[in-house]
């Protein structure tokens, strides 16, 4: 039994045509780290058995960052993700929150602020120098 809001996969029975619905035991994660996009993609597999013929799928589940995608491997059947976690909506209270706390108040700021720093700090340092 699928609970409301979990993630899960729904196709269709290629073989009697029943309606399966199955919450996704394991999310894949997404790699931010990764040096290419492929890389950073999470991969997983769940064996999903059919309600009304006990046939098994294998289904791959991909999260790509921005949504998860699930397929059956050979099978050329659709696969929907519901309740997708990884494209949900933020929550804009929360998002504004986190602004508030972690952002700059003028986040352009002077961008000339420390143009004369460096070359103050080497003037300084040669005149120890030549000392």
């Amino acid at each position: 039994m699928v609970e409301s809001g979990q993630p899960s996969l729904e196709f269709v029975c290629p073989r009697c045509g029943v309606s399966i619905t199955e919450t996704i035991e394991e999310v894949p994660s997404y790699d931010v780290l990764a040096d290419r996009e492929s890389g950073a993609q999470g991969y997983a597999e769940q064996s999903v058995t059919c309600p009304g013929c006990d046939q098994k799928f294998a289904v791959d589940i991909t999260n790509t960052g921005a949504c998860l995608l699930a397929d059956l491997g050979n099978e050329n059947i659709h696969v929907s993700v519901i309740d997708d976690p990884i494209n949900a909506p933020e929550d804009s209270w929360e998002v504004e929150a986190y602004q508030r706390e972690n952002l700059p108040t003028d986040p352009w700021g002077n961008p000339y602020q420390y143009r004369d720093e460096p070359a103050g700090e080497c003037a300084r340092l040669d005149a120890q120098h030549a000392q």
